[in-house]
């Protein structure tokens, strides 16, 4: 699919900027919990890919209701964050953490809204991709 294949290298960014973070590791993250982090995000990818893979064409710019993002919005969301962004110190509910920290924040906040994409999926009469948990 044209679509699935634009999305999937929209995400890239992510999951390159992730990967080469993780190399340089935070001096508060030991080396385990990073390779523990790259791994998860690469289990994480494959999962998305899936999602973009079983949507039909037509289901791209797929919308529900009227309110929410399209199926290509969702997943454009979860590619959102750049490497430049990931050592910067942010306030995240009133704590203030490197975004680096936030990654296993944002592996949840991904696994979210690739959630409420099955919804989308289903109502194109998709069985959507079996979860990967490991």
């Amino acid at each position: 699919m044209p679509w699935a294949g634009a999305l999937t290298l929209m995400a890239m960014p992510l999951v390159c900027s992730t990967q080469a973070a993780a190399t340089r590791p935070p001096k508060e993250t030991s080396v385990d919990r990073v390779a523990l982090l790259v791994s998860e995000w690469t289990r994480a990818k494959t999962g998305i890919q899936e999602y973009i893979d079983a949507m039909p064409e037509d289901g791209i710019r797929f919308k529900p209701t009227p309110e929410i993002r399209s199926f290509a919005e969702q997943m454009l969301h979860i590619a959102g964050l750049s490497s430049a962004q990931v050592d910067e110190t942010v306030e995240f509910f009133k704590m203030k953490m490197s975004r680096s920290v936030l990654l296993g924040k944002a592996l949840e906040h991904h696994a979210h809204h690739r959630g409420q994409t099955t919804i989308y999926l289903r109502l194109k009469g998709v069985t959507p991709p079996s979860e990967r948990l490991f």
